[in-house]
């Protein structure tokens, strides 16, 4: 019995000791000093909305846990949302010792860390104060945007200008009338619901998680490439694939070839790709 009461004891000890924080932030920029909007979070839900106005607006709930006050502490001066800018571009981030937004050639951002570089993870310090950011962004429908996120769910709605939204190990939601639009997940579902049929180019991508795009109308040509997945569409269209079978409600048929797919949906030249790594890729019509 006395084992017992001790081991309940430790964990009551062990309960009490952990340290939080939540908090709120947010920060308001001039969207006529950027040519468009970066964003990278880490962990946390992250939605972005258009709205009427010339500014970029930024609400941010901080949530922080340490194993000691002096580590939370500590961690409310290390671990924040943070901006900066290059060449036009306004960066919005997550600053945290154990994560380093890196700049490549082409200007896109992400996270790296010394554990993703180290699998065997010796002589490093592992970084145990615990964070996540819940964003709110609004920012003009017209502006470019590049969103990313990790661990948590990516909403954007209402973006018509250049669009980029990727997640890892969780799904990504889009609404949008943009005529260039890339959506990448990696572990999660894309899905992409087009407000207009004046797409150009359209690139969407997942792994180990299914692509399902609609539109109100379509004229493309589609190229699909997937390992373990097939693409379906309610569309007309003519084929320069093989049709392998039809699905069972008699409107959408399924094509394969040699691990891929190319159809024609209307006669115009707007061009859609679509890969997948078991997951399938589905073509709709709004509203079908």
């Amino acid at each position: 019995m006395k084992s017992i009461f001790c081991f309940i004891l430790m964990l009551g000890v062990s309960f009490l000791s952990a340290q939080t924080l939540e908090d709120q932030t947010s920060m308001t920029f001039n969207a006529n000093n950027y040519e468009m909007l970066n964003l990278h979070n880490y962990k946390g839900e992250v939605t972005i909305t258009a709205h009427n106005q010339s500014t970029i607006e930024v609400k941010a709930v901080r949530k922080l846990s340490a194993k000691s006050s002096a580590k939370l502490e500590k961690a409310k001066q290390e671990v924040f949302l943070d901006s900066t800018v290059i060449d036009g571009a306004l960066i919005v981030f997550v600053n945290a010792p154990d994560r380093k937004l890196e700049i490549n050639e082409d200007g896109q951002a992400s996270y790296n860390s010394n554990e993703w570089s180290n699998w065997n993870k010796s002589n490093i310090k592992k970084y145990d104060t615990k964070y996540e950011f819940i964003l709110e962004v609004k920012m003009p429908a017209s502006m470019d945007l590049y969103a990313s996120n990790h661990h948590s769910m990516l909403d954007v709605r209402g973006i018509n200008g250049k669009l980029t939204a990727k997640s890892h190990h969780k799904g990504v939601y889009v609404k949008t009338g943009s005529t260039d639009v890339t959506v990448k997940s990696h572990h999660g579902d894309v899905t992409v619901d087009h407000t207009s049929e004046n797409v150009v180019i359209g690139n969407y991508k997942s792994h180990h998680g299914d692509i399902k795009t609609s539109f109100p109308d379509l004229s493309a040509r589609v190229e699909m490439t997937s390992h373990h997945g097939s693409l379906y569409t309610d569309f007309d269209y003519d084929y320069t694939s093989t049709p392998v079978k039809n699905s069972g409600n008699g409107k959408k048929t399924k094509y394969k070839s040699k691990g891929g797919a190319s159809i024609q949906i209307g006669s115009g030249k707007a061009e859609l790709y679509y890969k997948t790594h078991h997951g399938d890729s589905i073509i709709s019509r709004t509203n079908s």
